[in-house]
């Protein structure tokens, strides 16, 4: 699902990004290298084979535990998908 959610951002909000370099916080500490490494899931292979040509942009994936990241955190539990 964080992994999932990676995707759909970076996807969706491509215009936004354009061409500037960024970086992914997430809570999900396995996800740190996931753009750098050999992936043996196919559906993830398959959002990053999608991605491939902004994957570049990503300087870095970091880890910010739930317990740094309170805005994000709420947002997540207290309103509908």
């Amino acid at each position: 699902q964080e992994a999932l959610a990676i995707f759909w951002c970076i996807s969706e909000l491509r215009s936004y990004i354009g061409d500037s370099s960024f970086i992914v916080e997430t809570d999900h500490k396995p996800l740190e290298n996931f753009h750098k490494k050999q992936i043996n899931y196919k559906r993830v292979m398959n959002w990053l084979f999608k991605l491939q040509d902004i994957l570049p942009q990503i300087i870095a994936v970091k880890h910010r535990p739930g317990a740094h990241n309170a805005a994000a955190d709420y947002i997540s539990r207290h309103f509908p998908p």
